[in-house]
């Protein structure tokens, strides 16, 4: 039961992706301006990138939003069949593949979404964007979170816990 669901999420996630990204796709390239500077001197953000018109910078940052927003219901939905669904105890590998999903998940929550979000509010309420005051967010969240994901993984993966088992003999040979 448990591999059907999670395989109709799948099922579902790809076909609600393939089109809004094939739209995107055809927008940019129908719409590209031929002459100009893509990057403008001083962009740090990524909603200063489109230096065009403000509908197709209205527009990659809506479909970036709402992909990144699937990402994060999509994968508090995997955790959460992840932790109903336990339908047997898991061994220790799979323990610490389960504990790995779920912190780089919320790494990646935590240094990508969050300060794309932020920014995005700050551009379309009071016009600042969040790049000019802390430099490449993007980047910065992106190498951030993969040091994290990698330092996590080390942790979970290679640093053993020593544990005491006692063992009681039931042979009694005197």
């Amino acid at each position: 039961m448990l591999m059907a669901l999670a395989m109709v999420l799948l099922f579902i996630s790809v076909l609600v992706t393939i089109p809004p990204v094939a739209a995107l796709i055809y927008f940019h390239v129908s719409t590209m301006p031929t002459t100009g500077n893509p990057i403008p001197a001083g962009c740090f953000s990524f909603n200063c990138l489109v230096s065009t018109s403000r509908s197709r910078r209205l527009c990659t940052v809506t479909v970036k939003l709402i992909f990144t927003s699937m990402v994060v219901v999509l994968g508090s939905a995997f955790l959460f069949m992840l932790r109903k669904f336990k339908i047997r105890r898991a061994s220790t590998t799979e323990k610490r593949i389960n504990q790995f999903a779920g912190y780089s998940f919320c790494l990646r929550l935590v240094f990508e979404m969050l300060p794309f979000v932020a920014d995005f509010v700050l551009q379309e309420t009071i016009n600042k964007d969040l790049g000019k005051f802390i430099g490449p967010y993007g980047a910065i969240g992106g190498a951030i979170d993969f040091f994290a994901c990698t330092l996590v993984y080390y942790v979970l993966s290679f640093l053993r816990r020593s544990s005491v088992t006692i063992v009681k003999s039931t042979n009694t040979q005197v």
